[in-house]
């Protein structure tokens, strides 16, 4: 959560400027979605709405470009997993 606050001082780590710019980027994208509903503008790559048939995430790093989702195999698990129905 650090990045997405900007705060990476809280955590004593060799923060790298490339960081601090990552986290500015994210706390960029949550600022604009919160104020107008869509993370987008102000000059930062595209976030792309979600698309069920094509789904992808937003991959932040040396580049900043929506991609595939990383071990989408290892998620898609958890939805055949049945559910703990509530004890009464």
């Amino acid at each position: 959560m650090p990045y997405a606050f900007g705060h990476l001082q809280v955590r004593n780590w060799d923060w790298q400027p490339r960081n601090h710019q990552q986290s500015r980027l994210l706390s960029g994208y949550w600022v604009t979605f919160a104020a107008a509903a869509d993370p987008n503008g102000d000059g930062r790559p595209l976030w792309a709405p979600v698309d069920a048939d094509q789904p992808a995430i937003l991959h932040i790093g040396a580049t900043t470009q929506m991609g595939q989702i990383p071990h989408r195999d290892r998620l898609d698990l958890l939805d055949t997993v049945d559910t703990v129905d509530e004890v009464s």
